[in-house]
């Protein structure tokens, strides 16, 4: 039992039954087919659990490239805002500009 669509998964709940167990005056032990189709519950849910965490470890990795790449390109914007300013710089004092 797998969520298809990954914007919602609605919780799973256990199914439990207890006028079966209670019919059959064995002391409240659950049936075989009780047992077996907990099991199955289990095993459904467990599988749940690992697709979900696999996705969002995929998530966390996208997260943190898309942080390296925000700040990688912070970066050489400002590099390149600051060569900028250099050459204007240089170019007011070389053409003249200098004063008197």
């Amino acid at each position: 039992m797998s969520c298809e669509t990954k914007a919602f998964c609605p919780p799973l709940t256990l199914v439990l039954f207890p006028a079966a167990s209670s019919s059959q005056g064995g002391g409240g032990q659950p049936s075989a087919t009780e047992l077996n189709a907990l099991r199955s519950q289990i095993s459904d849910k467990d599988r749940l659990i690992e697709t979900m965490e696999q996705d969002n470890e995929k998530a966390r990795a996208v997260r943190e490239m898309e942080e390296r790449l925000i700040s990688s390109a912070f970066y050489n914007l400002s590099m390149q805002m600051h060569r900028n300013a250099a050459e204007a710089r240089l170019n007011s004092h070389q053409g003249g500009g200098g004063g008197a």
